[in-house]
Formats: structure tokens, C-alpha cells, sequence
């Protein structure tokens, strides 16, 4: 592949503080045949007046501003511009190490090959690397392979996949009629079934990073509430739905996920989340496997369903912090 175009997307909300190390992570990639889409999606801060002072300095940068209406929105603007032949999401207070694209670019001399992820890194706001015994952001693949359709389930059930849109560079033709649903909480995720159906070979390789920052107001660390049930649900019911049509053989699987999803709804209701019982009543008629019975949910949500989740949260603090208390009293014997 004689030097592809690679269109970056990067949608942006409110980020005034990241978007600079966002673009220049991207302006100063090695591999430098770029189309750079950024979409201010409403933004009330000085998100805008930064994007623009790029926009004037590189002309590989596209900039459009639009009223406030979601990720989803922003992504979609940004696809209707593309001119690239390689595709490629980058939120806007995230970064991508340096020589990324220029790692990656070359695989997609194989014409088949649609999409390949790469590794995602949790890092602080400077680029450094954090420690962090939680690991929903990362993904970090020990070798470079390559799978047709046929394999496509079976990965993701042995979470095989990063099942994000970003950390990962597409083939334009295989998703140029892709979009994402707008005013979902869990763009991502449709949007990764999507292609998991409408596309025949994927990858994933081990080289370039996908610097995920972690940052205060991020949607990951916002608390579980109506709207964000409902569009998990629809996301899962949707996902359940369309893999069981293309790929009929994994109904086992199918039958695990629909379980789960049962009962993560379940306890949401144990929980008292708003709204939760009323869409526990609804995906019960929408869910159409056998489910199989779990003891450990069952008793998870009977004990938050008669001591109090709540309550629950305190007695664990408690006991953790009585706990700590006591390995720091043996220390000093």
C-alpha cells in the first residue's frame, strides 16, 4: 500500500485542558499523511478557540463546530467528511503515542484485513504511565494475529478484543456505511457490533498505544443511572440479537450473556437505581433464552434487597478499614 490516508477522528466536548496534548499527539505522528477531523460537539468552554488555532497552523486539520448532541453525533459529522482510505477515533483527552499510525498503517497491505486493534494504556494527563489495579481501559495484546469472520465470536468470548471504537484503524470501504446511534450512552458498543457483523477479517497487534487519560467528569466514572440502564440493555438485547442471527452456533454463549444481563438488571433493582424494575420487567419479555440460574446473584441480590445497598457499602468500608487497622497494628509489634 503506496502511503494510505489515514482520517483521524476526534470528537470534543468541554475539554479546553486536553485537547492541545490530544491534536499534537496526532499532528506530530511519524506517519504524517493524515486527515485530521476534529468536531466541537457544542462545547461551552475554550475548546473551540484551540481546535481553530491548529486548524490555522495545519492544513491537514479539518475543524467543524455543532450544537451539543452526544459522541455518537460528532462521529457521525466527522464520517460524512472522510477522504482518507484508513479510519481511525481519538476522543479528545486521549493521545496516541508517536509512532502509531506508522506502525500500523502497513498491515493493511493485506486487502482483506478491515480493522486491526491495537494496545490501549491508561496514562495521567502528561503522558505518563500509571499503576492501577483496575484495568476496565487497558488492553494489552503479546503478539500480533490476524482472523477471519468464522472466529470473530469465539474472541470475543475469550476477550480476545478491546470492543472499543477507538484503539483501532479501519479499512474506509469496509465501514463506510456504518454509523453511530446518537444519543446512546454506549455508542462504542453498538458500533463494535456492527462491525463484528458487517465485516469478514480482523486483527489485533501488539505494536503503536492508544493513550487512554483518565480524567474527572469522564462518562467511565459516571454512576449508573435510568437513561444509562436503558441504553446498556438495548445495547445488549441489540448485541444478543444480531450475533445470534449471523452466528447461530454459539448459543451456549448467547444463553451466558442473556444470564448475565438478567442479572446485572436484577441487582440494579436490589440496588434501587431509578427506574431499574421497570426495565428488569421489560427485558425479562425481551430476552428470549433459557437462563440459567446463578446462587452467588441470587444471594448478592437478596442481601442487598433486605440489608440496604447502601448499608452494605458502609459495612464493607467498615470492615476494610478495621481491617487496614489491624495489619498496620501487627507491623508495629
Amino acid at each position: 500500500m503506496n502511503s494510505p490516508k489515514i482520517s483521524v477522528i476526534i470528537p470534543v466536548y468541554n475539554l479546553e485542558n486536553y485537547i492541545s496534548n490530544c491534536i499534537e499527539s496526532i499532528i506530530n505522528q511519524v506517519y504524517k499523511n493524515l486527515e485530521i477531523i476534529v468536531v466541537d460537539d457544542g462545547s461551552s468552554d475554550n475548546s473551540w478557540e484551540k481546535i481553530l488555532k491548529y486548524e490555522q497552523t495545519d492544513n491537514r486539520i479539518v475543524a467543524i463546530k455543532q450544537k451539543n448532541g452526544g459522541a455518537g453525533k460528532a462521529r457521525n459529522t466527522a464520517l460524512q467528511r472522510v477522504t482518507g482510505d484508513l479510519v481511525t477515533f481519538v476522543d479528545g483527552d486521549d493521545m496516541l503515542s508517536k509512532e502509531t499510525l506508522q506502525s500500523l498503517y502497513i498491515l493493511f497491505e493485506d486487502r482483506e484485513l478491515d480493522w486491526v486493534e491495537f494496545p490501549v494504556v491508561r496514562v495521567m494527563k502528561n503522558g505518563e504511565r500509571q499503576q492501577v489495579p483496575i484495568d476496565y481501559s487497558c488492553f494489552s495484546p503479546q503478539e500480533e494475529f490476524f482472523f477471519y469472520k468464522k472466529d470473530f465470536i469465539k474472541l470475543i468470548q475469550n476477550k480476545k478484543l478491546s470492543e472499543l471504537c477507538c484503539a483501532c484503524i479501519y479499512r474506509w470501504s469496509s465501514i463506510r456505511n456504518l454509523r453511530f446511534p446518537e444519543n446512546e450512552y454506549y455508542e462504542d458498543s453498538f458500533y463494535f457490533t456492527d462491525i463484528i457483523v458487517q465485516t469478514n477479517k480482523g486483527g489485533v497487534s501488539n505494536w503503536g498505544e492508544y493513550l487512554y487519560v483518565e480524567r474527572p467528569g469522564s462518562s467511565q466514572l459516571s454512576g449508573l443511572n435510568k437513561k444509562r440502564l436503558i441504553s446498556k440493555v438495548k445495547c445488549e438485547v441489540n448485541r444478543l440479537n444480531k450475533f445470534s442471527l449471523v452466528f447461530p452456533q454459539y448459543i451456549d454463549f448467547y444463553i451466558q450473556m442473556a444470564s448475565g444481563l438478567y442479572y446485572f438488571v436484577k441487582i440494579q433493582t436490589a440496588k434501587k437505581v431509578e427506574g431499574a424494575a421497570e426495565i428488569f420487567q421489560n427485558l425479562k419479555n425481551d430476552l428470549n433464552y433459557p437462563l440459567r440460574k446463578r446462587l452467588d446473584m441470587e444471594l448478592k441480590y437478596y442481601i442487598y434487597k433486605y440489608l440496604g445497598y447502601n448499608n452494605v457499602k458502609k459495612l464493607y468500608h467498615l470492615l476494610m478499614k478495621f481491617d487496614r487497622g489491624r495489619s498496620n497494628y501487627n507491623k508495629s509489634m
